[in-house]
């Protein structure tokens, strides 16, 4: 590699290091609205993420995702898709991302993962990655914080506003 790829890379991932860092001081919710004294941890949702491709300001991406919550025997399966609004810049392969579902004691589960959920968002791959994605439903009765930072492949530095949306898988 050339002194100016080897740049390029340390560049790419100082400011992948200092987006994560934000997001992680900032706790990944962008509005820094909701009152999560409530909520307990209910399970984990794991999301299998389709290859893509960034395009400047922003990129969406197909997900399989399997909800798996505490005291129950079969997970509650979901699709949908995660966008990015903001720096965007590259392209990743399959990746997987795993989030622990908190939300109120009360609140019933079933099927109630489906909505959307954003929040600040920030990954930096250069051949295997990371990146931090802390998101709050629309309804703030449900929030996803990351258990796993994401694995994937690729060439990619994201920076921005996170959101996804799920339903229930047919």
């Amino acid at each position: 590699m050339t002194n100016s790829t080897h740049r390029s890379h340390f560049l790419a991932l100082t400011l992948g290091a200092a987006a994560l860092s934000a997001v992680t001081l900032n706790g990944g919710n962008a509005a820094g609205a909701v009152d999560a004294s409530k909520f307990i941890k209910r399970g984990t949702l794991t999301c299998d993420v389709a290859a893509g491709v960034g395009f400047v300001v922003g990129s969406s991406k197909a997900l399989t995702c399997s909800f798996d919550v505490k005291g129950e025997k079969s997970p509650h399966r979901y699709s949908g898709k995660i966008s990015k609004l903001g720096l965007d810049v590259g392209f990743t392969g399959e990746g997987k991302v795993v989030w622990g579902v908190y939300a109120d004691p009360k609140t019933k589960l079933k099927g109630k993962l489906a909505g959307s959920y954003s929040g600040l968002s920030a990954e930096v791959t250069a051949g295997l990655g990371l990146g931090a994605k802390a998101l709050v439903g629309t309804q703030q009765e449900i929030a996803l914080q990351p258990l796993k930072l994401d694995g994937q492949t690729g060439l990619n530095l994201a920076v921005g506003i996170a959101s996804v949306t799920l339903a229930i898988a047919k």
